[in-house]
Protein backbone atom coordinates (compact mmCIF):
# COMPACT_ATOMS: atom_id res chain seq x y z
CA UNK A 1 0.00 0.00 0.00
CA UNK A 2 2.85 2.38 0.83
CA UNK A 3 4.49 1.68 -2.54
CA UNK A 4 1.27 2.48 -4.36
CA UNK A 5 0.86 5.71 -2.41
CA UNK A 6 4.47 6.66 -3.14
CA UNK A 7 3.94 5.92 -6.82
CA UNK A 8 0.83 8.11 -6.89
CA UNK A 9 2.64 10.96 -5.14
CA UNK A 10 5.55 10.73 -7.60
CA UNK A 11 3.17 10.69 -10.54
CA UNK A 12 1.31 13.72 -9.20
CA UNK A 13 4.58 15.59 -8.68
CA UNK A 14 5.77 14.73 -12.19
CA UNK A 15 2.43 15.83 -13.65
CA UNK A 16 2.47 19.12 -11.76
CA UNK A 17 6.06 19.79 -12.82
CA UNK A 18 5.23 19.09 -16.47
CA UNK A 19 2.12 21.29 -16.37
CA UNK A 20 4.07 24.27 -15.03
CA UNK A 21 7.20 23.77 -17.15
CA UNK A 22 5.40 23.24 -20.44
CA UNK A 23 2.49 25.59 -19.82
CA UNK A 24 1.28 27.36 -22.95
CA UNK A 25 2.25 30.78 -21.64
CA UNK A 26 5.85 29.69 -20.93
CA UNK A 27 6.31 27.93 -24.25
CA UNK A 28 4.82 30.79 -26.26
CA UNK A 29 7.02 33.36 -24.54
CA UNK A 30 10.10 31.23 -25.25
CA UNK A 31 9.10 30.84 -28.91
CA UNK A 32 8.45 34.58 -29.26
CA UNK A 33 11.80 35.44 -27.68
CA UNK A 34 13.55 32.91 -29.90
CA UNK A 35 11.82 34.23 -33.04
CA UNK A 36 12.77 37.81 -32.19
CA UNK A 37 16.41 36.82 -31.73
CA UNK A 38 16.36 34.98 -35.05
CA UNK A 39 14.78 37.87 -36.93
CA UNK A 40 17.27 40.38 -35.54
CA UNK A 41 20.21 38.16 -36.50
CA UNK A 42 21.33 37.41 -32.94
CA UNK A 43 23.71 34.44 -33.10
CA UNK A 44 22.90 33.37 -29.53
CA UNK A 45 19.68 31.80 -30.86
CA UNK A 46 21.79 28.84 -32.02
CA UNK A 47 22.63 28.03 -28.39
CA UNK A 48 19.03 26.92 -27.86
CA UNK A 49 19.38 23.97 -30.22
CA UNK A 50 21.48 20.83 -30.34
CA UNK A 51 24.38 20.86 -32.75
CA UNK A 52 24.74 17.09 -33.09
CA UNK A 53 21.54 16.34 -35.00
CA UNK A 54 21.74 13.87 -37.89
CA UNK A 55 19.20 13.99 -40.73
CA UNK A 56 18.33 11.24 -43.17
CA UNK A 57 15.42 11.75 -45.57
CA UNK A 58 14.40 9.34 -48.30
CA UNK A 59 11.60 10.32 -50.69
CA UNK A 60 10.37 7.71 -53.14
CA UNK A 61 8.38 8.92 -56.14
CA UNK A 62 7.34 7.43 -59.46
CA UNK A 63 10.22 9.28 -61.16
CA UNK A 64 12.91 8.02 -58.77
CA UNK A 65 14.26 8.27 -55.26
CA UNK A 66 15.73 11.35 -53.61
CA UNK A 67 17.90 11.05 -50.54
CA UNK A 68 19.23 13.78 -48.24
CA UNK A 69 21.70 13.15 -45.44
CA UNK A 70 23.52 15.57 -43.24
CA UNK A 71 24.14 16.89 -39.80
Amino acid sequence: MKKLLLLLVLFAAFYAHARTTFAEQRVLSWLLENSNKYLTGDSSVCDNYADDVEVSIVAKAPRGTRQVEGG
